[in-house]
């Protein structure tokens, strides 16, 4: 149930920010994500900082970008969170046409979570 009620909380907040750039048609989300394209914008921070700040409904639970952040390599404590953290398990490009970053998990790499979660990996099996 708990897990039920984090996805939708997940995915109403990706729902929210794909509203707000509807809401800016000067804003072309698709070239922002791209590295291909001139638009884009590595920063990644500069827009999705917030994801850092986010909690769960239980407190002795960690948000899933803080719980797994420090388990990024090159992750360093005291420069805290870089764009290349971040372009690890995010390095699959994000498709707004077909709207598939309002779906958990189909922007991240899934090779980035079996590297950890596979059977070789020191986390739990995830992956078989």
């Amino acid at each position: 149930m708990k897990r039920r009620n984090l996805a939708l909380l997940l995915t109403i907040a990706v729902w929210a920010g794909a509203i707000a750039f509807a809401a800016d048609p000067a804003v072309n989300a698709t070239a922002l994500h791209d590295p291909k394209s001139k638009a884009y914008n590595s920063q990644c921070l500069s827009c999705h900082a917030d994801v850092l700040k986010e909690t769960t409904s239980d407190p002795r639970v960690q948000a899933f970008h803080s719980a797994m952040l420090p388990y990024t390599p090159g992750y360093n404590p005291r420069k805290g969170a870089q764009d290349k953290n971040c372009i690890y398990c995010h390095s699959v490009a994000i498709d707004f046409q077909q709207k598939s970053g309002a779906s958990l998990r189909r922007t991240v790499s899934i090779t980035a979570c079996v590297n950890c979660h596979g059977r070789s990996g020191p986390g739990p099996v995830y992956y078989q």
